[in-house]
């Protein structure tokens, strides 16, 4: 997998984490898991935690 084609959701798979319970941030805006990762983007992952 090259840069040029490394996505929100590769990053989230790659960290063993589960889309389904993951915001991402990408410099500083709301990001779908499709979104491309450019070189020098700033990435923050929110899990989401629920229960009742």
């Amino acid at each position: 997998m090259t840069s040029q084609n490394y996505t929100i959701k590769d990053l989230i798979l790659e960290l063993g984490l589960s889309a389904q319970t993951v915001v991402a941030k990408q410099n500083g805006e709301l990001v779908i898991e499709d979104t491309l990762i450019n070189d020098g983007d700033e990435i923050q992952l929110i899990q989401i935690i629920y229960g009742g």
